[in-house]
């Protein structure tokens, strides 16, 4: 891939908001809304910590969240894909509630946080439209709001399509 190609500041904005949705995925414990773009590694991570919440009977937030920096870091090629590793500086409130009282975390203090992601996407990808369809039915979807058509229930995965993070993790 020609990286120099890549519209940098939009980049940006989709790594921006992946990250907020992920986020509210955990916290929400609705993750099937981020499965489309995120690796499996990744989606079972986070599913292994969605269960631990619930197993704990506690709820994970992350109040009044924000992105306050991306950068790109790196670009690599491998046989078959385009990684772009980036930093996120995040700016949030992290803590664990049971029954109405927090249990760990500060819910009057924000922290900044740092994380490295990695996204990847296929060399052999199809360049997809604005508008994006099911591939099921054929209807319009709005891939970032969950990514499943709301008439026939298929999931669009942006595998072959987009940018996936295939890493997330703080540093």
């Amino acid at each position: 891939m020609a990286i120099e190609s890549l519209n940098k500041e939009h980049f940006i904005s989709y790594v921006s908001n992946i990250f907020v949705q992920i986020n509210r995925a955990v916290m929400f414990k609705e993750l099937e809304k981020i499965k489309h773009f995120v690796s499996e590694g990744i989606y079972n991570n986070l599913n292994n910590a969605v269960e631990t919440a619930k197993n704990g009977n506690y709820i994970q937030f992350y109040d009044e969240m924000n992105v306050k920096d991306v950068k790109i870091i790196t670009t690599r090629d491998t046989d078959d894909s385009t990684q772009i590793e980036v930093s996120l500086t995040s700016r949030y409130m992290d803590f664990r509630m049971r029954d109405g009282k927090v249990i760990s975390g500060d819910n009057k203090n924000t922290i900044i946080r740092n994380y490295k992601m990695i996204f990847s996407r296929k060399k052999n990808y199809r360049e997809q439209p604005r508008a994006r369809f099911c591939p099921g039915c054929g209807a319009n979807i709005d891939v970032n709001r969950n990514g499943n058509c709301s008439y026939c229930g298929a999931t669009y995965n942006l595998e072959d399509m987009d940018w996936v993070v295939v890493e997330f993790e703080t540093y």
